[in-house]
């Protein structure tokens, strides 16, 4: 709970310059295309052959050959904002016969949907009953698969994967910077905002509203939603989960 010496040092990582919110795509941060960009502060090298892991034979499916080991559940489906920045409790676009519409961009960039989601040129299917693999009575699955880190870049062996595996992201200095001053107790302006969390929701590829809460009662659940919707199966978020 240092929380002036944690916004004292995340504003030196702000003001030294050498990182920024990558503007070309949420979802190719998380490829091996996207491995170099200024937004990653931290990672784990991997290169393939040489040394190289299987993290993509268990996210994948098994229609495309993975075990499908993960399986996410519903409670963080519903943390994503609908495009006009409210819940989906608040929302009037959300649709609960089509719940996955209308919604914030990186719930497709990281959740796999049945019937919704395509990889490689293939729907994913988990309905009950199907014929698909995947289908989710088969195992004790959700009916989700995680998408994150689907690397449709690569068309190797899955246990042979050179990609590196993300630990702390840019963003992740702009929410905590922000969460350290709000817990520090001062004051919130929007330019304080704009400068932290309207820049990760604002990325090109996401584009959700601005946030405009000044007072802490406020803004203290909508930064813990971001960073779950933003950070969720990253490196530090199961440090998120604990706390």
């Amino acid at each position: 709970k240092k929380w002036n010496d944690a916004a004292s040092t995340y504003k030196k990582i702000i003001d030294e310059g050498v990182y920024a919110i990558d503007e070309n795509g949420f979802h190719q941060l998380f490829m091996q295309t996207g491995e170099n960009s200024k937004e990653i502060i931290l990672a784990s090298q991997f290169q393939e052959d040489t040394y190289s892991h299987v993290m993509l034979q268990y996210l994948y499916p098994e229609i495309w050959g993975g075990w499908h080991q993960f399986s996410p559940y519903n409670e963080l489906v519903k943390m994503y904002e609908c495009t006009d920045g409210k819940t989906i409790d608040q929302s009037p676009l959300y649709n609960s016969n089509s719940p996955y519409d209308n919604r914030d961009p990186r719930l497709d960039y990281t959740i796999m949907i049945n019937n919704r989601t395509t990889f490689k040129g293939t729907l994913f299917i988990s309905t009950p009953g199907s014929s698909s693999p995947d289908r989710m009575n088969k195992y004790n699955w959700s009916g989700y698969c995680i998408n994150k880190f689907m690397d449709s870049t690569f068309s190797g062996n899955l246990m042979n994967y050179g990609g590196n595996f993300t630990l702390i992201r840019y963003a992740e200095v702009l929410l905590s910077y922000l969460e350290s001053k709000m817990a520090a107790g001062d004051a919130i302006s929007q330019t304080l905002l704009d400068e932290t969390i309207n820049q990760v929701r604002g990325r090109a590829s996401v584009n959700m509203p601005p946030i405009t809460a000044t007072d802490a009662s406020t803004l203290r659940p909508i930064i813990r939603r971001e960073r779950s919707v933003e950070f969720a199966f990253e490196g530090l978020h199961s440090y998120d989960i604990l706390r």
